[in-house]
């Protein structure tokens, strides 16, 4: 920004043996709630030059903000459910009322 360095990516382009399988690993550098994603493409064959793919995703990190919030929306639900039970296990009549109750009616 204004000729200073804000940041680096590290990419690679990888090779596996075994299978001749190229592999690609981005380098990602998040910005507030966007991403910015770098792959590395096909490398000319001379070694002078390579295909570098640039991604910009804005809002992307809101998407694991979202699953945060749904996750203490549903405990907050379920919080609520625990204290309704709650109060209905509290306002059943107890044993000792029962007895005074029966009594009340031979009466």
């Amino acid at each position: 920004k204004n000729g200073k360095v804000i940041g680096a990516l590290k990419t690679e382009r990888r090779l596996y043996e075994a299978r001749q399988m190229p592999t690609t690993e981005a380098g990602i550098g998040t910005h507030g709630f966007s991403q910015l994603y770098a792959s590395l493409g096909e490398i000319q064959p001379d070694g002078s030059s390579a295909i570098i793919r640039l991604y910009w995703k804005p809002y992307v990190t809101l998407i694991w903000y979202g699953a945060i919030i749904m996750f203490f929306g549903g405990i907050m639900s379920l919080w609520d459910r625990y204290i309704v039970f709650a109060k209905r296990r509290q306002s059943r009549a107890k044993p000792s009322e029962m007895s005074d109750f029966a009594d009340k009616v031979k009466a």
